[in-house]
Parts: C-alpha cells; sequence; structure tokens
C-alpha cells in the first residue's frame, strides 16, 4: 500500500483528505479537529515514508518552530468557540 501511495502522488493526495476530513468529523467530548485533521493526517503520512520527501528533512540541530507554529495557528484557527 505504501509503495502505491509512494507512486501515485495523486492518490496520496486524495486518501490524505479523505481520510483526515474523516477524523476531523469523529466528535470526542465536544471537541473535533475540523479541518486541521488533514493537516495532520498529511504529516503521519509524510512520516510514514520518506520517499517523497525529497530531502527536506531538518538536519540534526535545526529547530522546527515554524512548523510548529503553523501547526498550533492552524488547530486554533479550526477549534469551535
Amino acid at each position: 500500500m505504501v509503495d502505491l501511495l509512494a507512486q501515485n502522488p495523486l492518490l496520496l493526495l486524495f486518501t490524505v483528505i479523505g481520510i483526515g476530513y474523516l477524523i476531523g468529523n469523529i466528535n470526542i467530548f465536544g471537541f473535533k479537529l475540523g479541518m486541521a485533521a488533514v493537516l495532520f493526517t498529511g504529516i503521519f503520512f509524510g512520516a510514514i515514508d520518506r520517499r517523497r520527501s525529497h530531502g527536506r528533512f531538518l538536519r540534526p540541530g535545526e529547530r522546527s518552530s515554524g512548523s510548529t507554529r503553523s501547526v498550533a495557528a492552524e488547530a486554533d484557527a479550526s477549534s469551535v468557540g
């Protein structure tokens, strides 16, 4: 399955969107991730197989605070309230 998704980027895109959308609609104690679940699903699928990364991983010692702020802002924007 991983090989199939790695060879077909369009299939991978729609798989991530579909699964993320379904996860985002799950209501747990009145809390939903919403569209942020698509982002988290994309991060998860990206971590499964590094063939699609094209060498864009952080080197040891580099900080990922920009990514962290982006994820936090997306989660905050999609929260209910």
